[in-house]
């Protein structure tokens, strides 16, 4: 007998809405979705129209009852008071990347989690791009992505070994230029710009730190900075809090725990060129993900190297791991910890690129 499908609640419905919307309603039962913007001003199709409310502030909202999970993906400076809104159901809430604007926020966070635990954080970077990278490093043991996999050169056995395999890791280095189609802009997300909330650092630079805290399990302590912003005139600018405009380029040197050096840059309009890779290196070789599609995972020690895919429909998959975490109901929230050190490391970031 084909069990009934979780029922949600989706709020935001913006360009990540309209990419994850097939997977969502996939794999769930869709009650109502709601924007602070007017229905004619959204991009909606099918059903979509008929769910759909709108919304100025979450003190607005009238929940329906009897919902099995929430997905917010709204703007950031939304996503704590839509998730203290949803708490008190004690249903699995889906909170997409940053999880907040700063680590100000923590408090508010902790509290919703002591009242309810069941918190997705979500990045889509750890969650599914990086499957390949986070099962090599041996992260990837609850991942419902594995059978995703695909061993495409591994004749000298690289992969199998696991990262261990390599010796200690010594670096991290890490791109996210996107200078080229739509991904260069900030057309349909106009939050980006905002002072309070946009900005590369939570847009794009969470992710590496999201992925580093999750195989490494600690934040980057950053020591030098580079952080510029677009000028009215289009040149490249040195970013400053006062100029109440976010900052779309970054160059992050610094350290992660055990004296782990790390080299992070991010850019959106710097260079004409879309460049995605996370690379770590080992004493006795590397390993570099390439966020493309498919994802690939390269590995190369002396002269032996393997290569390994994730094959799928990215924006399906985030929503197959959300449908698992729910189903799961594990009573612990997922990538917490994670998303609490990505903010702590543009805290400090931002401090030292203002100092």
């Amino acid at each position: 007998m084909k069990t009934a499908k979780p029922t949600v609640v989706v709020f935001g419905l913006g360009q990540y809405y309209s990419k994850l919307r097939a997977g969502i309603h996939r794999h769930f039962h869709v009650v109502a979705i709601y924007d602070a913007r007017p229905l004619e001003m959204l991009d909606l199709v099918e059903s979509d129209p008929k769910l759909f409310s709108q919304f100025i502030s979450s003190k607005d909202l009238d929940l329906p009852c009897g919902i099995d999970a929430f997905m917010i993906l709204t703007p950031p400076s939304t996503h704590i008071d839509l998730l203290e809104l949803c708490s008190p159901m004690g249903k699995p809430v889906f909170v997409e990347k940053p999880l907040g604007t700063g680590l100000v926020d923590q408090n508010r966070v902790l509290s919703v989690v002591d009242r309810n635990p069941h918190l997705y954080c979500s990045d889509f970077y750890p969650d599914v791009h990086a499957t390949p990278l986070l099962a090599f490093f041996g992260r990837g043991e609850s991942t419902p992505l594995l059978d995703r996999l695909r061993v495409v050169n591994d004749e000298s056995g690289l992969w199998n070994e696991g990262a261990v395999g390599l010796g200690p890791p010594v670096r991290i280095e890490a791109l996210l230029l996107e200078g080229l189609g739509q991904a260069a802009t900030f057309e349909g997300r106009d939050w980006l710009w905002q002072a309070n909330g946009g900005g590369v650092l939570l847009d794009l630079m969470y992710h590496h730190l999201c992925l580093a805290g999750f195989i490494f399990e600690s934040l980057v302590e950053p020591v030098q900075v580079q952080v510029d912003t677009l000028a009215e005139n289009g040149d490249l600018v040195a970013w400053d809090p006062l100029l109440q405009r976010a900052e779309t380029h970054a160059i992050v040197s610094g350290t992660l725990r055990d004296g782990l050096s790390v080299f992070l840059e991010v850019g959106k309009y710097v260079k004409p060129e879309n460049r995605r890779t996370f690379d770590v290196h080992f004493e006795g070789g590397s390993a570099r993900m390439i966020f493309q599609n498919p994802n690939t995972l390269e590995l190369v020690s002396g002269g032996r190297t393997a290569r390994i895919e994730l094959h799928g429909d990215w924006y399906d998959l985030v929503c197959l791991r959300f449908l698992k975490y729910v189903e799961a109901r594990s009573g612990k929230p997922y990538g917490l910890d994670q998303a609490f050190m990505a903010l702590d490391s543009i805290d400090r970031i931002k401090k030292l690129a203002s100092a």
